[in-house]
């Protein structure tokens, strides 16, 4: 999206305020969650882990609910938690609940 918004100006013509890239603003304004996909784990260097949170999705009939728990511990025991530094990011950024 970037290269778009700086080498095709007539398909881009929205321009941000102070030099802000559309990766910018997605990161400043975008959190994408997944449930038990380990595609959600992998992407973590391209989406970025602060753009990032785990959710059951409660009370669909896709949710990981009843098994949330459960699911959520084998998340962490593969070491996904340290490796996105989920433990770091829950001493300072609020909306990551779990």
């Amino acid at each position: 999206m970037d290269y778009t918004y700086r080498e095709r100006h007539g398909e881009a013509i929205y321009r941000f305020k102070n030099g802000m890239l559309p990766s910018d603003f997605f990161r400043r304004n975008v959190v994408l969650s997944f449930q038990e996909d380990a595609i959600g784990i992998r992407l973590r260097d391209v989406i970025g882990v602060d753009n990032m949170m785990w959710g059951s999705d409660y009370p669909h009939s896709e949710s990981t609910f009843p098994q949330s728990r459960k699911i959520l511990a084998a998340i962490l025991a593969g070491g996904a938690g340290r490796r996105t530094g989920q433990d770091r990011r829950r001493q300072h950024c609020p909306r990551v609940q779990f």
